[in-house]
């Protein structure tokens, strides 16, 4: 958050109030230039919101850097519970007080009483990391279009986590950051539909496809690149239109073996008897037997040229 307000007070100062704030002569003999004075007030500013709660914080980032945050409702109460759940084993030994009872919506703090000792079980902490992450990450990229709406590096860059997420097996993650790729409109039609791959596939691993497939299936693939639809007939489990078309992508060189082994997209095609008996068939023509090549962190495609 600190860096997210360091970024933007960068580019728009006048939004930090320093031209309203006034400093002793003692002060200004310590710093070697206005420059200097102008970035210790900033540092003041910015450290006074940082000591504001949560809410103060989305309700500065809405009002004076005018992000939209759409992707923080679903989970905002979530994040009030988790900072104040937070403050209480920080300031009062875990010990729930009145100021959480007050600030918590009621059903997320169900059985939970004035004095009770919080715990936090390992599941508690992982799903709180993985939400905290999500939305900061989620953060940051939205202020970075609003600053650089023409940088494709935002792309690039989110989706090398996403992929990361994925091969953690964090699909919440991968979710988040993949929606907001996939409805960037700035960013380039390759970025945008591995963004699509990646959510489609963040929720087919959870159990939830049910919510996109016929989107999946509907989807007119027809003009992209041969990979894009090799993954989303893996994603359809389309297995002969999959297994008809992987050669070809194969010998185009648009995937390695490693990525076929490796990629989440394709976590459910390994575990089929047509996968082992097309390495049989063909793993000395694609060399499923070398394990030099490295494998790329988009989560969909290697960087080859002409990718649509």
């Amino acid at each position: 958050m600190s860096q997210i307000l360091h970024k933007h007070l960068e580019r728009h100062p006048e939004a930090s109030g320093v031209k309203d704030k006034l400093l002793s002569l003692e002060e200004l003999k310590s710093f070697n230039s206005i420059d200097d004075a102008r970035k210790y007030l900033v540092d003041l500013r910015i450290d006074e919101i940082m000591w504001g709660s949560f809410e103060d914080w989305i309700k500065y980032l809405s009002e004076k850097v005018k992000l939209s945050l759409g992707y923080i409702k679903p989970a905002r109460e979530q994040l009030i519970e988790i900072f104040q759940r937070r403050n209480v084993v920080v300031h009062n030994n875990g010990i729930a007080n009145s100021t959480y009872l007050y600030k918590v919506p009621a059903d997320l703090r169900e059985g939970i009483s004035l004095g009770q000792e919080l715990r936090i079980s390992p599941e508690y902490l992982s799903k709180g990391i993985d939400l905290l992450e999500s939305n900061f990450i989620l953060i940051a990229a939205e202020l970075w279009k609003q600053l650089e709406p023409e940088n494709a590096s935002r792309g690039d860059t989110l989706t090398a986590i996403s992929f990361e997420r994925l091969t953690q097996e964090r699909w919440h993650v991968a979710e988040g950051l993949s929606f907001f790729i996939k409805n960037d409109k700035a960013l380039p039609d390759r970025t945008q539909t591995m963004g699509l791959l990646n959510y489609w596939q963040s929720l087919k691993w959870q159990d939830r496809f049910v919510e996109v497939k016929e989107s999946v299936a509907d989807a007119d693939f027809s003009a992209k690149d041969e990979l894009y639809q090799l993954a989303r007939f893996a994603l359809l489990e389309e297995n002969p239109r999959f297994f008809n078309l992987l050669p070809q992508v194969l010998r185009n060189k648009k995937l390695t073996h490693e990525q076929l082994s490796t990629w989440p997209i394709f976590r459910g095609i390994r575990k089929l008897n047509e996968y082992s008996d097309f390495v049989n068939e063909h793993g000395k023509e694609f060399g499923f037997e070398d394990k030099s090549d490295n494998t790329s962190e988009t989560g969909i495609v290697a960087e080859e040229d002409g990718a649509n």
